[in-house]
């Protein structure tokens, strides 16, 4: 995420002003339209839910969709369910 927080970072010279330099996130959301447009309906479908639970979380707070945005990765850590103290009985 470093291409997106650099891009993210306020302007040196619009400081006072306080805009936003939004050059790299604007790159990364292109690459995002590029890729949509060629890669296939896998892509394309795995981004349209993104974006239905994106307006959805939205719609609800700005605080929602900022935990939404920030728990995207808890479905890819596989030791994230796992249950500690579960005993498994075997008879001998």
């Amino acid at each position: 995420m470093e291409l997106m927080s650099e891009g993210l970072e306020l302007n040196e010279e619009n400081e006072g002003n306080n805009e936003i330099n939004n050059t790299e996130f604007s790159a990364f959301l292109e690459s995002i339209n590029e890729d949509y447009q060629r890669d296939g309906s896998q892509i394309r479908i795995a981004l349209d839910k993104f974006a239905k639970r994106y307006v959805s979380a939205k719609s609800k707070s700005i605080p929602r969709l900022c935990s939404f945005l920030y728990d995207l990765n808890r479905d890819l850590d596989p030791t994230a369910y796992v249950k500690s103290g579960s005993i498994i009985s075997v008879q001998v």
